[in-house]
């Protein structure tokens, strides 16, 4: 199943004790949330299988060659100045030289930031020199920002992003399935769009639970729609 769309995972809950302290030893640098790119595979449901799940849904389907890239959007925090800008621009790096022509990874993101920070767009595809391939690829994101003003102005600060991307060989076309989904948010209410215009892997689970799983079967498909009678109509 070719996945293309949106997602805002939360990134922990907050302690005050904690916070408090972390305030206390804080000391201004540039970072990112989610701190990592971890693809690894999941469940489904977003159960761990060799990562901790957290990129669910995307961690649930493999990359290949041929299908739509995964796009992640980078929180990117700076806290030494109000604005900022890339003195060293982001660049992918494989863990194991063999692997530098099986993944493209491309960016897109203003070079100036503000205030206090902003986004890194990340877009992940196997090249044709994956199309053959099955595994892990291990690497990192790098990049440094520049503070622009303020009490730390010409600042750098270095980040670095380890990144994890599962890779298969491109299935056969009749093995995928293309979703088009389009939400017109401004046209639905709050609570029903909370409720019924979600992606996927949440409102339509029992469809694409099925067609996400590695490596497919060969056996019969159970008609998805015998399943879909708990879903709330969204019109």
């Amino acid at each position: 199943m070719v996945i293309h769309w949106f997602l805002t995972p939360a990134p922990c809950r907050a302690e005050p004790l904690d916070a408090a302290q972390l305030v206390t030893e804080y000391r201004p640098h540039a970072s990112v949330i989610p701190p990592t790119l971890d693809l690894s595979p999941c469940q489904p449901t977003g159960a761990p299988v060799l990562g901790d799940g957290y990129m669910w849904p995307l961690c649930a389907q493999p990359l290949y060659h041929g299908a739509l890239p995964a796009l992640v959007n980078l929180t990117v925090l700076n806290g030494m100045a109000r604005v900022s800008s890339f003195s060293r621009a982001p660049v992918f790096s494989t863990s194991i030289a063999a692997h530098a022509s099986l993944l493209e990874i491309s960016f897109e993101h203003q070079q100036l930031l503000w205030p206090w920070g902003g986004t890194l767009g990340v877009a992940l595809r196997p090249t044709s020199a994956a199309a053959a391939f099955e595994g892990l690829i291990h690497g990192v994101i790098t990049f440094e920002l520049k503070a622009v003003g303020g009490l730390n102005a010409g600042a750098t600060s270095a980040v670095s992003v380890p990144v994890v991307a599962h890779v298969v060989p491109t299935p056969a076309r009749h093995r995928r399935l293309l979703w088009d989904q389009v939400c017109l948010h401004l046209m639905v209410p709050l609570r029903t769009m909370l409720m019924c215009v979600d992606g996927p892997s949440d409102d339509f689970s029992d469809v694409s639970d099925g067609p996400s799983r590695w490596p497919p079967s060969d056996g019969p498909v159970e008609d998805p729609s015998e399943n879909l009678s708990d879903h709330r109509s969204c019109r």
